[in-house]
């Protein structure tokens, strides 16, 4: 099953990183952003695993936790990769807005130059990880410029998700 293949992907790439611009060539990265996104429809079969996810959502689940250790794997020769696994960081490190400061503002700026270039997988892959709700706090705790930034990344997903 796909959890399997993504545990035993992990594991070759952390004996062989030499592999991973082969596998960023085969569209690895395309997969496990696929594979993100699809569970929520469940789209996946989860098999013996389905269990063992620690969370209503499951977003903190061995599974998506294996997934995205392959995009962090992968970001180093992948675009999208590192697209991914920088949103995933910037989303965290905005996570507790509550006011504008230096720092909040060039995580905004950051994650405004990470989405615009990222693919819908991308941006569907990062909607659960508090995006919507991050950029909400934005909009009410944070200043004109931050607004602003936080206005042109809700844009950007609006293709994707019906609330935004």
């Amino acid at each position: 099953n796909c959890f399997a293949a993504f545990q035993e992907l992990d594991l070759l790439f952390a004996e062989d990183a030499q592999l991973l611009p082969l596998a960023a060539r085969l569209g690895l990265s395309q997969g496990a952003l696929r594979a993100l996104t699809r569970f929520n429809s469940l789209e996946l079969d989860f098999g013996d695993f389905f269990g063992s996810f620690s969370t209503p959502s499951g977003r903190a689940a061995a599974f998506f936790q294996t997934a995205w250790a392959l995009l962090r794997r992968l970001a180093a020769c992948d675009t999208q990769a590192a697209a991914a696994v920088a949103c995933k960081q910037l989303l965290a490190s905005l996570a507790n807005f509550s006011e504008s400061t230096a720092d909040s503002a060039e995580s905004l700026q950051q994650l405004r130059a990470a989405t615009s270039s990222a693919s819908e997988h991308v941006l569907r892959a990062v909607l659960p990880e508090g995006a919507l709700e991050i950029l909400r706090k934005v909009l009410v705790f944070g200043s004109a410029a931050d607004v602003d930034c936080a206005e042109s990344i809700l844009r950007l997903f609006y293709g994707v998700s019906a609330e935004a």
